[in-house]
């Protein structure tokens, strides 16, 4: 893949910062502090000192910049110095001059490119070079005479290849340069010295010369490297791809770049090759050592220094410690608590990459034979990672399903997902697979399937549940296929949102179990499930009752947690407020006591629901949180956790709280399924809100593709109140309409508050209602259960004053106060707004001001651009000015003024004059004036010819409307 763009700086806006900060002391000669900036290899120390120099630089500041090379076996004194020379003589040749002062002959002999501007100076039979003093001498005259014209950088780059004469002068002319504007700025490797290297002493000496500050740069954050990849394609990566770079990298940027520029993800040859020279200068026990110690850490970071002997088959003694020292004096290895570490994953890769096949495969049998049978997970996962990287397909197998169980065991769901899916794999590759494995094929697929639901809700899940039945006969063994049918429905579900075919399979599963039976209080706690997200709530109660009568009698206490906070939302839709708290919480205790991590998550997703559909913003948060640390205990963030930020986004959205939204959006683009939904949603309001019309369209998009199978209300009504809701602020009333309509054909009244005000507002925007159509609208029986219902029937009444042509301005701020009372302050703008534009219409401009400015005010916080358009375009249709100097009147082609333009602009659409001086707020009589005045100055006898002259003068455009 070719990179598409130059490296970008990301994510060192603080470290810049610092750099920046101390200019100003500088030119002010107070005496600014030393800096260094430590950083490994390839995290951007160069790119960020590039960025400082660059600013400093057009800031007025002189700037001297030298290299330290990587001279290997013998020094080059002052090399340095020598670099910064060249580069001077190159960028500013003249200026040069000044500042060298008369015959530099040390500096000359350093630097022969300076000959030419200096052609008597230097004896050519002179040694190269000159004394410490006399090139000490000569540049700190330099730099003296530098800085009496402007502050000065001087940066070195890489001290940690310093020579000794290098380091030496610089020592001295930082002492010496005290007292002048000089900004001093090093980099170095910090993990390329051991504690015995000279250049750590040296800058220990320096700090106590003088303030030091020491810049760390740290890896980059997931999101930082994203930004980097995002620059470096022109676009953001794909998920898959950004994960897999951000994971191999280490958020290194320099290999994130050559990662992304090898091709079919392969190991950057300029990473390998350098790693490899590394090894070839090591003796040949610490190559062996370094070479076990990468196979040792393919499955886990830390190497133990008593496994490596053990690998090794070598005595734990100072031969071993000798070799173990090589390789971390190489800069290959690091040292941990109890053993070693690769310096970098690609490290590690790379000596892997150099082994033979045969010798791979021994270091792996040798490894998972030395780790044992360990019970915790972590030695599991490795000893099956080992046996399957020694091509030994029945250990492997055997091993991938103890060690999946085993994190199933400790909700770590994502790992088991991936020992299970390596046994699929092998299954087939070993004779009687059963017997080591301890499970049949059916089980195994079962073991995934549940793996991949409970990770992150993919299609895996539902395909694998399915050749689970395939696999088995119901009548000889129905728990089993009921237990099956059950995760089928659930794992269907997650991903398609069709909670019907779910409740199917759950009446399946009962249909193949006797009364009574543990799976089939399962089923009905299932059944009460479904029956809740279809809004069938009376029934989901009665069915969560029963669910909960046998579970207890059956003694399946996590069946009865499902049943009780099933039976707890119930209570909450059917207006029991009380009753649903105690449920929910009821079964919340049951499912912490017995670690049921799903229906504890259900137990916070439903009561932050109950807060959020009465407008309490902030206890839904509080829940949404504690939820988040609840079911991050059994390995659930990417499941329940995805769906309570989801929650809360949308609501945030609502009640005005944008950058708190932003922050539950961040980091979930790559989710699956009913998750996709649910977050799309999310960013679906904030891209509208914002005016990114066209994201929010993309998105809306792929919300149709996922909802094509779903029969969820809770997931389908969000969608078509988006897409309505989009499709009002682009001025597409037909579209909005369409949406609204759609929307009504599969939702039930209970759903349908805000489709109904949504509906209405299209037809007020279309101004040609459908009587039928508002009937309908106006007709339907919904039900006001809790306050924010209340607010969109508000709206929707509110609505109908646009479509009578009534200026009604108390039914708009009975809609403000509704909103507002509910938290939903961004909601409350746009019936503000209209109550502003209805006070106009009374003539009534002190109290319209005030509305709109308070919309404005939303507007500019928020960033909400289409709002703030909106009442931009009123306040100058209405002549308002909502703060600052009024608008001045200008002369337009054809010396018309701004309202007699907008006046002919309006008169081109078909508008007659009665229609023209309600969009304007202003009489009738007015407009007949304006007319009649554009009609004189632009010598027309007709309307329709004042048009055509407007069009062809280009006072119009030539077709459209103006909006």
């Amino acid at each position: 893949m070719a990179r598409a763009a130059a490296p970008a700086l990301v994510g060192r806006s603080a470290e810049l910062a610092r750099l920046t900060g101390a200019l100003p002391g500088a030119g002010a000669g107070v005496g600014p502090p030393l800096f260094v900036l430590v950083g490994e290899a390839g995290v951007g120390k160069t790119r960020c000192l590039s960025a400082f120099l660059d600013g400093a630089g057009r800031g007025g500041a002189t700037v001297v910049l030298g290299h330290c090379p990587p001279v290997s076996g013998a020094e080059l004194p002052f090399a340095a110095v020598a670099d910064a020379l060249r580069r001077l003589s190159r960028q500013a040749p003249g200026r040069l001059a000044t500042w060298l002062g008369t015959a530099p002959s040390a500096l000359v002999r350093l630097a022969p490119d300076l000959a030419g501007t200096f052609p008597d100076t230097v004896d050519p039979a002179a040694p190269e070079g000159g004394p410490v003093s006399r090139i000490f001498a000569e540049v700190l005259g330099m730099l003296r005479r530098m800085a009496g014209q402007a502050p000065v950088v001087l940066a070195i780059e890489d001290v940690h290849w310093a020579d000794r004469s290098t380091r030496d002068l610089l020592g001295l002319l930082i002492r010496a340069i005290a007292d002048l504007p000089v900004l001093v700025v090093l980099t170095c490797r910090g993990d390329e010295m051991a504690p015995a290297d000279p250049v750590l002493a040296w800058l220990a000496d320096l700090a106590r010369a003088r303030p030091m500050e020491r810049v760390e740069l740290p890896r980059l954050r997931r999101e930082e490297l994203d930004q980097l990849l995002t620059h470096l394609l022109g676009a953001a990566p794909e998920p898959a791809v950004a994960r897999r770079i951000f994971a191999r990298s280490e958020g290194n940027p320099f290999i994130a770049e050559e990662l992304l520029a090898a091709t079919g993800g392969e190991l950057p040859a300029t990473v390998r090759d350098a790693v490899l020279g590394r090894m070839a200068r090591l003796p040949a026990p610490a190559q062996r050592l370094v070479r076990a110690a990468a196979v040792l850490a393919s499955s886990g970071t830390e190497v133990p220094h008593a496994l490596l002997a053990t690998v090794l088959d070598t005595p734990d003694g100072e031969d071993l410690v000798a070799a173990a020292r090589a390789g971390v004096a190489a800069h290959l290895l690091r040292t941990t608590g109890t053993g070693y570490a690769f310096r970098h994953a690609l490290t590690r890769e790379a000596v892997e990459s150099d082994l033979l096949p045969v010798e791979r495969e021994r270091l792996n049998a040798a490894a998972a034979n030395a780790l044992g049978d360990g019970p915790d997970p972590v030695t599991s996962a490795r000893v099956a990672y080992h046996w399957h990287a020694a091509g030994d397909a029945e250990r492997a197998l055997a091993a991938a399903v103890t060690a999946g169980l085993a994190a199933r065991a400790s909700y770590a769901f994502a790992a088991a997902q991936e020992l299970f899916e390596r046994a699929i794999t092998l299954w087939p590759r070993v004779d009687e697979p059963g017997r080591g494995a301890g499970v049949d094929e059916a089980g195994l697929y079962e073991l995934t399937a549940e793996a991949i639901y409970l990770n992150r809700h993919e299609r895996g899940a539902v395909e694998l549940a399915a050749r689970a039945l395939a696999l088995l006969d119901p009548g000889a063994e129905p728990e089993r296929a009921a237990r099956l049918h059950l995760l089928a429905g659930a794992a269907q579900w997650s991903y398609t949102g069709d909670a019907r075919a779910a409740l199917a399979r759950a009446d399946t599963a009962l249909e193949l179990l006797p009364e009574p039976h543990p799976t089939g209080a399962h089923a009905r706690a299932a059944r009460a499930r479904y029956l809740l997200l279809l809004d069938r709530d009376a029934e989901c109660a009665a069915a969560a009752v029963d669910a909960g009568r046998l579970a207890r009698a059956a003694g399946v206490p996590a069946a009865e947690a499902s049943a009780l906070v099933s039976l707890g939302a119930a209570h909450d839709l059917l207006g029991r407020e009380p009753d649903a708290i105690e449920c929910i919480t009821a079964g919340r205790r049951i499912a912490e006591e017995i670690g049921d991590g799903e229906s504890l998550g259900r137990s916070y997703v439903n009561l932050a629901c109950c807060h959020e559909r009465r407008g309490r913003t902030d206890a839904m948060l509080d829940e949404v949180r504690a939820g988040e640390r609840a079911v991050s205990r059994f390995g659930l963030d990417h499941t329940v956790g995805v769906a309570l930020h989801a929650m809360a986004a949308v609501r945030l959205t609502e009640a005005g709280r944008w950058a708190e939204a932003d922050e539950f959006t961040a980091g979930y683009r790559d989710v699956d399924g009913n998750l996709r939904v649910r977050m799309f949603h999310a960013l679906v309001l904030l891209y509208t809100g914002r005016g990114r019309f066209a994201d929010a369209e993309a998105l809306l998009a792929e919300l149709r593709r996922l909802l094509a199978t779903s029969t969820e209300p809770q997931v389908l009504e969000p969608v078509y109140a988006v897409a309505a809701e989009l499709a009002l602020w682009r001025g597409d009333a037909g579209a909005a309409r369409e949406a609204v309509h759609s929307g009504l054909e599969c939702l039930a009244p209970p759903r349908t508050h805000r489709l109904r005000w949504l509906g209405l507002r299209a037809e007020a925007d279309a101004g040609a209602a459908d009587a039928a159509t508002v009937e309908a609208l106006l007709g339907l029986p919904c039900p006001v259960r809790v306050a924010p219902e209340a607010a969109y029937l508000s709206l929707a009444r509110a609505e109908t004053t646009r479509l009578e042509r009534r200026a009604d301005p108390a039914t708009w701020d009975e809609a403000v106060a509704l909103c507002s009372g509910t938290g939903a302050h961004y909601l409350a703008g746009y019936p503000r707004l209209r109550a502003g534009e209805a006070y106009l219409a009374r003539g009534d401009r002190t109290t319209a001001r005030a509305r709109l400015r308070d919309v404005a005010a939303l507007a500019d916080r928020l960033g909400a651009v289409p709002l703030r358009d909106s009442v931009t375009d009123l306040a100058r249709r209405a002549r308002l000015g909502l703060g600052g100097d009024p608008p001045r009147r200008r002369e337009r082609p054809g010396g018309l003024t701004d309202r007699e333009t907008e006046v002919l602009a309006l008169v081109a659409t078909g508008l007659t004059n009665r229609d023209i001086a309600q969009r304007l707020f202003i009489s009738e009589h007015t407009v007949g004036v304006h007319v009649s005045r554009v009609l004189t100055k632009l010598g027309a006898r007709r309307r329709t010819e004042a048009v055509a002259i407007g069009r062809s003068t280009g006072i119009l455009p030539l077709t459209g409307r103006l909006r």
